[in-house]
């Protein structure tokens, strides 16, 4: 079997599914539908490769919190080997807004973990 490492993003994300984004001034509007989600490009990839029957690991940066724990969690049930680096306290997030068209505003609620000093080779 092929083995695949990734190294890449997870995050926590919390998804609101608007009609429109709002306009560029003072308002208030509601989502017709809100969630919250293991997000990330990494996780993204990882959780497709298992589904296509390849062994992965993942490896990713998160903080020391309930959001990497469910992170953990989803990568396990699906069959990614997870290899975390915990930068933090707190796990990345994004506020991720999402119109009627498929459109994404994404807001970081807590931004990526700073430089990890890896040097490309």
């Amino acid at each position: 079997m092929t083995h695949v490492a990734v190294a890449g993003g997870a995050s926590w994300d919390t998804l609101l599914h608007l009609p429109e984004f709002p306009p560029p001034e003072p308002a208030t509007v509601s989502a017709h539908r809100s969630y919250q989600a293991v997000g990330g490009t990494g996780v993204g990839k990882a959780l497709n490769l298992a589904a296509l029957g390849l062994q992965v690991t993942l490896t990713a940066s998160v903080g020391e919190d309930v959001h990497a724990e469910a992170i953990a969690g989803l990568l396990v049930k699906h069959g990614v080997r997870w290899q975390p680096v915990t930068v933090g306290e707190a796990t990345e997030q994004h506020v991720n807004l999402m119109n009627a068209r498929g459109e994404r505003l994404s807001i970081y609620a807590v931004t990526p973990a700073p430089d990890l000093g890896f040097t490309p080779a």
